[in-house]
């Protein structure tokens, strides 16, 4: 039986600015098989099938990776292999792998280079870029260099030597300069910035077939293999040989040993003289499943580094998939429009996103239909953005009004999952009241703060009459009080702002022009935080300076006194508007107009009045500084 190994909760819903609209499951939960890594080969008796997963980081800097001296790595004919992803290249060499003064292969100023000890070392070919992935490949036999770029066959030399003279060398560097003496370990040079994904090293040249099929397929002879390694065979201090002969790679100085993008699996034939298939280096609790003539014949739980596989028929042709179960819980959608995108009452963007299955959700197949007001049926095109496992579409109707029922099918590991939900767009007089009443709401929130404003004021005149003396500190939280206050009041300023702005296009395509009261909120929103940093600096510098806080106390209260006239006035203007508006326009602009008329006179004369007493207490301090100098 199978544990759980992720629990997810896949949640659907499309987008919409009307509400949200939950619906019930359609399926309840299901453990279900996510196939990570598939491939289709034949595998025979003695065969390992190992994952490849994870790359190497090299940083320029002082990362390598090293294998110890073997005889098995004394060759005379050579293959060497690796995949690589240069990030920069250092004038001169850049080795990819290098066992001093023996054998190296890499870059040297930009270019595909090997150096072989033979007669003439080095030799280059092709120039390659940074950024890019690049299968190298260099063969040395019966006095024949070749080299190799991805798959294809890139230059040849005839040497002067048949075979590799044999050079007993300290140890193999990856990612570096050996640069070792005969019998000492130095510091490796050179470091190569990049990723390598793996690297291999054989005791014969491969033939340009054997490339090719490691290359597209990751079928790897294991004949004459002596070195295997992949940042993916990792036991915790050091990374595996896969050949079998035990030359290990140990990291140093930082190696880096992060996730690929692409992942294969390998199969490496011949490589156990057992009549067995071997499952190596899979993470624990993983699944591999054998398929022959798409039915599973055969199912693994990986429990261990090295899984042996029986009762299948060998040899055979197989699909092999890895991954793991997951517990898909049940599907739910919620509905709702983007309000911005009903421009016109014509159109609307509608939304599918998956959600807390990340990863999984990329290429999905997405069929969506939607039943419109009249039963008329439409099918829906989902695109996929590129940037997210989200999938849109722009829907049109002539007269977007009604109750909309909408259909998505998509299939999720196997799963057909069918999701509904319905929403309903208004008429336009609808949409146009809910937009003044969203603003009325904004406005009437401001003149709340006006009134918050004036309570705090009434309290200070209740305080002045009940002490004469009042401290520095409490006229200190006075100040800071009103400033707060006036900072709350500028926020909601600027959520009206932002109403106007999303709703802009729509009004103005109704002959409802909102750009001046943009301007305006504008310039408001500008004054009022200049204020309050000027109440800043005022209750943190100049009123330290007071020692008689009875002036500073009379001028809060002409502040008072001109926030209430505020208030007389701004219901003569509302008024005045009012009549004025029903006069000139319909409903709709008209409720619009008051609103924003009001909360921009409100705006302008709360702005002059705190000027008006800031200079009141700047005057009354400079009067109390002269009298203290006589």
């Amino acid at each position: 039986m199978f544990r759980r190994l992720f629990v997810f909760m896949l949640l659907f819903f499309i987008t919409f600015g009307v509400g949200v609209y939950p619906i019930e499951a359609q399926e309840p939960e299901q453990l279900v098989f996510v196939p990570i890594i598939t491939t289709q080969a034949y595998i025979g008796k003695g065969y390992i099938i190992a994952p490849h997963m994870y790359k190497w980081r090299f940083d320029g800097q002082d990362d390598y990776v090293s294998v110890p001296r073997s005889d098995i790595l004394n060759v005379r004919s050579i293959t060497l292999e690796a995949l690589v992803k240069p990030c920069s290249f250092l004038t001169g060499e850049n080795p990819i792998l290098d066992r001093n003064n023996y054998y190296a292969f890499g870059f040297r100023d930009g270019r595909l280079w090997s150096w072989l000890r033979l007669p003439t070392t080095h030799r280059t070919s092709s120039t390659v870029e940074t950024g890019k992935w690049y299968y190298f490949v260099v063969t040395f036999a019966n006095g024949v260099r070749k080299h190799y770029l991805n798959s294809q066959l890139d230059a040849e030399w005839n040497e002067d030597a048949d075979e590799l003279e044999v050079y007993d060398a300290v140890r193999m560097i990856i990612g570096a300069n050996a640069n070792d003496l005969d019998t000492e370990q130095k510091p490796p040079s050179y470091f190569f910035n990049g990723y390598i994904s793996f690297v291999r090293v054989y005791n014969r040249a491969l033939t340009n077939s054997e490339i090719s099929t490691n290359y597209n397929s990751h079928v790897i002879n294991a004949s004459g293999l002596v070195l295997f390694l992949d940042p993916t065979f990792f036991n915790g201090t050091h990374y595996v040989d896969l050949s079998g002969y035990g030359n290990h790679g140990v990291p140093y100085n930082g190696v880096e040993r992060v996730e690929d993008e692409n992942k294969w699996l390998w199969i490496v034939q011949d490589a156990t003289n057992d009549d067995y298939v071997h499952l190596k280096w899979f993470p624990r609790g993983w699944v591999v499943r054998f398929r022959y003539g798409g039915e599973v014949v055969k199912e693994v739980v990986i429990a261990s580094d090295d899984v042996v596989v029986s009762g299948l028929s060998l040899p055979a042709e197989y699909t092999i998939e890895a991954g793991y179960y997951v517990y898909l819980s049940p599907v739910s959608l919620s509905a709702y429009t983007d309000k911005a995108s009903l421009q016109l009452n014509e159109s609307v963007y509608i939304y599918f996103e998956p959600r807390n299955m990340t990863g999984f959700m990329s290429g999905l197949e997405v069929i969506a239909s939607i039943v419109k007001p009249d039963s008329t049926v439409v099918n829906l095109t989902m695109v996929e953005d590129p940037y997210s496992e989200v999938y849109y579409c722009l829907f049109n109707d002539t007269d977007l009004v009604g109750t909309y029922q909408v259909k998505v099918f998509t299939e999720i590991f196997g799963i057909l999952v069918e999701a509904r939900t319905s929403f309903e767009v208004g008429t336009l007089e609808q949409r146009l009241d809910e937009i003044v009443g969203k603003i009325e709401n904004s406005t009437n929130t401001i003149l709340s703060h006006i009134s918050s404003i004036n309570d705090t004021l009434l309290d200070v005149n209740a305080t002045l009459s009940r002490q004469i003396n009042v401290t520095y500190e409490e006229l200190k939280s006075m100040i800071e009080g009103l400033e707060a206050k006036l900072v709350a009041m500028n926020n909601s300023l600027t959520e009206l702002r932002d109403l106007l702005l999303s709703v802009k296009d729509t009004l103005e395509a109704h002959n409802v022009s909102v750009e001046e009261y943009l301007s305006r909120l504008n310039t408001t929103i500008e004054q009022i935080n200049n204020l309050c940093l000027e109440l800043e600096s005022l209750s943190s510098t100049t009123l330290e300076e007071v020692e008689d806080t009875q002036v500073v106390l009379e001028a809060v209260k002409e502040i008072s006194v001109s926030i209430r006239d505020v208030t007389y006035v701004v219901a003569e203007i509302s008024t005045d508007i009012k009549s004025l508006v029903q006069e000139q326009t319909g409903y709709i602009q008209n409720q619009l107009l008051i609103s924003l008329v009001i909360v921009f006179m409100l705006g302008v004369l709360f702005v002059a009045s705190f000027k008006a007493a800031k200079h009141t207490i700047q005057n009354t301090l400079e009067k109390k500084r002269f009298v203290k100098r006589k």
